[in-house]
């Protein structure tokens, strides 16, 4: 009767992405000449046959080789071996002891980023492939500071963490064998931009605009009868805060019916061209200045006194102040609201 020793020589572990090489140790153990052996590997991963022959007493080893897909999740495969030796009377089978290969694990997650560029606006999508046989987890990280957190999004969405002390965008991604993801950060600089345009143009036309002319009002009480405020001195300050020359520049001031003008200007100060009683406004005074230089300051003064002891305070309305500009337009500014009370000490000034 024929005998044959069957024996395995397997590695304990295999890549999935090279070639499996599994030996097989055949052994005649008798005289008879096997012109016809099957030998047969099964496993849930292995499934081939192979015809040989065995002289007498010969030893010979069979390889069979196998590509296994790469993404084979890593297993412990149960392979058996079996030698069938043909015989149309009486056909005899052979095993070998079954043996254990196992699937290795590998692999990583794997990060591809690309940059995409436009105005004022950056866009880096990162393609996340898992290369491995096993469900994997990887971090992607990018510098990422405070500011640029305020103009960036993500999708999916990042997490602001610190990194050897560094401020960075981090995203956690778990991926399955064969799956892929994407990363998409988006920096827009353009809101910060213009905000910052819109800014420097407020600056610019602030002070492009603004009117070359201050003009303070402000007053002291001098004198005072039965308890009450009788008598002040008001002073209008012009100030061409501009370094170009002001021309033809009329101020033009109202007191309350409530009080009088005191005819009475001090030395050096500027007069008045014109005193008028008005019906709603009370008193108009105007000065006119032919030109003021720029940086220049002018200080006019006049005084009024009430017709009756003021018990509790004065408002004393804003003067205006107009004057031509280059272009040859006419513009005008105003001066501050002045109040006057009681609390007030005398012979201190008020705007």
């Amino acid at each position: 009767s024929p005998s044959v020793s069957v024996k395995t020589s397997f590695p304990a572990s295999i890549d999935p992405r090279k070639e499996a090489v599994l030996t097989v140790i055949l052994e005649n153990l008798n005289r008879k000449n096997l012109s016809d052996v099957e030998v047969k590997i099964r496993s849930s991963l292995f499934n081939q046959d192979l015809q040989i022959s065995l002289a007498p007493l010969e030893r010979k080893a069979v390889e069979f080789k196998s590509t296994l897909d790469p993404f084979t999740t890593p297993r412990d495969d149960v392979v058996r071996v079996s030698a069938f030796v043909i015989d149309p009377v009486t056909p005899h089978q052979f095993e070998a002891i079954p043996a254990v290969v196992s699937v290795q694990p590998y692999g990583k997650i794997v990060f591809e980023p690309t940059k995409e560029g436009a105005f004022l606006e950056s866009v880096t999508r990162v393609k996340v492939v898992n290369s491995g046989n096993v469900q994997l987890v990887g971090t992607y990280t990018v510098p990422g500071g405070f500011f640029k957190s305020l103009v960036s999004s993500g999708t999916p969405d990042f997490e602001k963490r610190f990194v050897n002390g560094s401020r960075v965008f981090s995203w956690d991604v778990s991926l399955g064998v064969g799956e892929t993801s994407e990363i998409v950060l988006v920096t827009n600089y353009r809101l910060p931009f213009f905000l910052l345009l819109a800014i420097i143009a407020g600056f610019v036309a602030y002070f492009l605009l603004r009117s070359p002319i201050i003009l303070v009002k402000s007053a002291v009480v001098v004198g005072s009868h039965e308890g009450g405020m009788s008598e002040f001195k008001v002073l209008l300050e012009v100030k061409n805060r501009s370094t170009r020359v002001l021309k033809n520049v009329n101020v033009i001031d109202s007191c309350p019916h409530l009080v009088e003008i005191v005819r009475e200007f001090e030395v050096g100060s500027l007069r008045p061209v014109s005193i008028l009683h008005h019906a709603n406004r009370g008193t108009l005074l105007k000065w006119v200045i032919d030109e003021i230089e720029g940086r220049e300051e002018r200080v006019i003064t006049y005084a009024i006194k009430s017709k009756l002891s003021i018990l509790g305070s004065l408002d004393l309305p804003v003067a205006i102040a107009k004057f031509d500009t280059i272009a040859g337009r006419r513009r005008s500014t105003s001066s501050n609201v002045m109040r006057i009370g009681l609390s007030s000490n005398k012979g201190h000034m008020f705007k």
